[in-house]
């Protein structure tokens, strides 16, 4: 089931764990991300893909007490987490349950902070650390971020949706999606745009972005938005609701969406499925019937 799900937001495979290649410092990596970001589970001895025959782990106890050592030298401070191994298809692989922590930002040999985009980890930004460290302290970024909350025990395997965080409000009524990104504000210095994006899981800012300083999905937002401008007319609109793209990633779609929220036209890239309310999804629907 996990393999058919594929990687995402709260889970990830590696088919090795081996230091040579980097293979382990890749697997801490997303066990940081993960920690940072709503938690999730991560495979060791198979890869993401439902037809690939599992490698498997050769000697798991080892493995796991091999894992328990790295992430207890190395990351500072030390995230929640549970490393056991389970059979499949014949071959044992490891698996490591990470709990979305009270301790946040967690790093990795002090200074790098990684976190999770959809499937992709990545090392945070200055503003998602600041973020990270205002919800640790219990404050509100804009409004929009809540506190964390300690937790007692690991959760188990994760691979539902990421959980609905405070969206921010929009004067339309409609519920904003819950992944993706917003582009809120765009500025140009010395011939160089600069965008301020708002992250759809969590509504933190992160500003001074560039095209060529972004990541995955926050560069094809920027691409997108300063390569193609919208034309609000052009869009078949249900209601305040339009579709302005649809991509595969996979066996998966991302949206990129479009509402209009009083005067202004709001535009949310790289939507994934499960960031979608009743109401988009009701219009997704709607529009793969036409």
């Amino acid at each position: 089931m996990a393999r058919e799900e594929g990687e995402s937001l709260v889970q990830s495979f590696h088919a090795s764990m081996a230091q040579r290649g980097g293979h382990l410092d890749a697997i801490l990596r997303d066990i940081c991300a993960l920690a940072n970001t709503n938690g999730g589970t991560i495979y060791i001895g198979l890869s993401a893909d439902p037809q690939e025959k599992p490698e498997g782990v050769k000697d798991p106890t080892k493995a796991v007490q091999s894992l328990q050592n790295a992430i207890s030298k190395r990351f500072s401070p030390e995230p929640m987490v549970e490393i056991d191994s389970l059979p499949t298809q014949g071959v044992k692989v490891v698996r490591i349950n990470v709990q979305a922590g009270p301790d946040i930002p967690y790093a990795i040999d002090y200074n790098l902070f990684y976190v999770r985009d959809e499937d992709d980890t990545s090392l945070a930004v200055r503003d998602e650390i600041v973020g990270l460290v205002e919800k640790n302290m219990g404050g509100q970024r804009n409004g929009t971020v809540a506190p964390a909350e300690p937790v007692t025990e690991v959760a188990p395997v994760t691979t539902a949706a990421p959980p609905m965080l405070p969206k921010p409000a929009s004067g339309s009524g409609t519920e904003t999606p819950r992944t993706g990104v917003e582009i809120v504000e765009t500025q140009k210095r010395d011939g160089t745009l600069y965008h301020t994006l708002r992250d759809m899981r969590n509504g933190n800012l992160i500003k001074n972005v560039t095209r060529s300083s972004a990541r995955r999905l926050w560069h094809y937002a920027i691409t997108q938005a300063e390569t193609n401008t919208l034309n609000p007319s052009s869009l078949k609109w249900r209601g305040n609701m339009a579709i302005v793209n649809v991509r595969k990633k996979g066996d998966t779609a991302l949206y990129d969406l479009a509402l209009r929220d009083g005067d202004q036209v709001r535009v949310f890239y790289g939507v994934s499925e499960n960031g979608l309310g009743d109401a988009w999804v009701d219009l997704v629907e709607k529009q793969g019937r036409e």
